[in-house]
């Protein structure tokens, strides 16, 4: 912002922001609950694949396809899982960096009058 005019009246450089940061909070409890949801279900997919042996040698091809896809499976549910809980880690420190400016700004803006 720069002063304008005789008044030193401040000019708006960029459009109002609003931020709500309890619902970025709130999303990041939400990232964190799926997260740990996904992580029981890949360890529910890991200890599966290896239950696969009751086939026998008549089903051993199809045990093995299906031990293999329930473990790729189950990779894939803890990669989402680590996702989430880095975006539940983005989402609260985008939160608290918002309040942390709104309180920076709010004294900066007290001091000027």
């Amino acid at each position: 912002m720069e002063p304008n005019g005789r008044g030193g009246r401040l000019i708006h450089m960029i459009r109002n922001l609003t931020v709500d940061p309890s619902a970025l909070h709130s999303l990041s409890a939400d990232y964190r609950g799926h997260s740990t949801e996904l992580a029981a279900h890949a360890a529910d997919l890991t200890a599966i694949a290896r239950q696969f042996n009751v086939f026998g040698p008549v089903g051993e091809a199809f045990a093995a396809a299906l031990a293999q896809a329930t473990h790729q499976q189950a990779q894939l549910a803890y990669r989402l899982s680590a996702h989430l809980d880095t975006g539940a880690a983005t989402a609260t420190a985008t939160a608290d960096n918002f309040i942390d400016a709104d309180q920076s700004v709010g004294g900066r803006i007290g001091t000027w009058w």
